[in-house]
């Protein structure tokens, strides 16, 4: 799901952007949590179980990679929401997207020291 949604281009009226095909960084199945269920907690939680299970060199490039993935200015430059004609679900999408972005920015700078 990550690869490919960080290889899709996004162009109005071609790709339909929909909730279920963003990967989002929840500990929840995909399909059965919603954007309202996006908060810092649960972007933290994910990150939190994942450390425990994985090398920390992997980590580390998940953050990195997740970070890149969610940060708003790639999403703008990648015109994501511009491929959204609802502007309510682009509106909550904006919003989820910032969410895990921001919860994301300090796990990132600890682990890059940036």
């Amino acid at each position: 799901l990550c690869a490919a949604f960080d290889s899709s281009n996004f162009i109005r009226g071609e790709a339909v952007t929909i909730f279920e095909s963003i990967p989002w960084p929840m500990l929840s199945r995909p399909g059965t949590f919603g954007v309202e269920d996006i908060d810092w907690a649960s972007v933290e939680a994910f990150f939190l179980h994942v450390r425990h299970h994985i090398p920390s060199k992997e980590f580390r490039e998940l953050v990195e990679k997740s970070h890149k993935r969610f940060h708003p200015d790639r999403w703008r430059s990648r015109r994501v929401l511009a491929s959204v004609d609802d502007e309510e679900e682009k509106e909550c999408l904006e919003v989820a997207a910032n969410t895990v972005a921001q919860a994301l920015t300090p796990l990132w700078q600890e682990l890059t020291g940036r």
